[in-house]
């Protein structure tokens, strides 16, 4: 093999691992955004807020569509309380 071959061998297996890695990063990066979308749907859809920022100020808060469903119980459980 001369090293033109061995060189241009080199090149290419650099080079996919490079763009498989690079294609691993992005398909991460666009789970994370449809898994965020979803979460911000569902919390949307339990309480009836329609503000993106709003929205990403309790998905920051790591408020769930469960907790926020949950939360819509504490006027009964403080009136069953007194």
């Amino acid at each position: 093999m001369s090293d033109g071959d061995f060189l241009n061998a080199r090149r290419k297996a650099l080079e996919d691992s490079f763009f498989a890695q690079r294609d691993q990063e992005l398909l991460k990066q666009l789970h994370e955004r449809l898994q965020e979308a979803t979460q911000r749907e569902a919390l949307a859809m339990v309480s009836g807020i329609e503000d993106e920022e709003v929205l990403d100020f309790l998905l920051r808060l790591n408020l769930s569509s469960e907790t926020a469903a949950a939360l819509t119980l504490v006027p009964l459980i403080e009136v069953a309380w007194a």
